[in-house]
């Protein structure tokens, strides 16, 4: 198991991520591609970048070792761990359910549109201006 990760154990790897992690955000963004404002390991997490109103996609290896503990594999140590020590929050929502609620969003939204360019139809014209 690597320690790649571990703070203070490889400073490198860290500044390494989090250039990397920068450089694939930028390129998303600029290919619009970007679903996420933020992508990054979950080293990388700060109380920060946690307190911005931003979707954050957080990037893991989960691996179940030979004690039945799912960790990260790269990292080395149980993920459940990581994310009190780096996600001090209580709600999250995958990926699906986030594109779930954007989807009924948008149809409800396309809805009322219709009703009230119908709406609009039935009102005199000296109300509309």
């Amino acid at each position: 198991i690597s320690n790649k990760g571990r703070s203070g154990s490889n400073k490198f790897y860290n500044l390494r991520g989090k250039i990397y992690s920068r450089l694939n955000n930028y390129r998303l963004h600029r290919s619009g591609l970007a679903k996420t404002e933020y992508f990054c390991e979950i080293f990388n997490v700060t109380p920060e970048l946690i307190s911005k109103d931003v979707t954050i996609e957080v990037n893991t290896h989960p691996l179940l070792n030979n004690e039945n503990e799912v960790i990260d594999r790269f990292i080395g140590e149980n993920l459940i761990e990581l994310k009190k020590k780096h996600l001090p929050i209580n709600q999250f929502m995958t990926y699906k359910s986030f594109s779930q609620i954007v989807s009924k969003t948008f149809l409800l939204l396309y809805a009322l549109n219709i009703i009230i360019n119908q709406f609009m139809e039935y009102l005199p014209d000296d109300l509309i201006t």
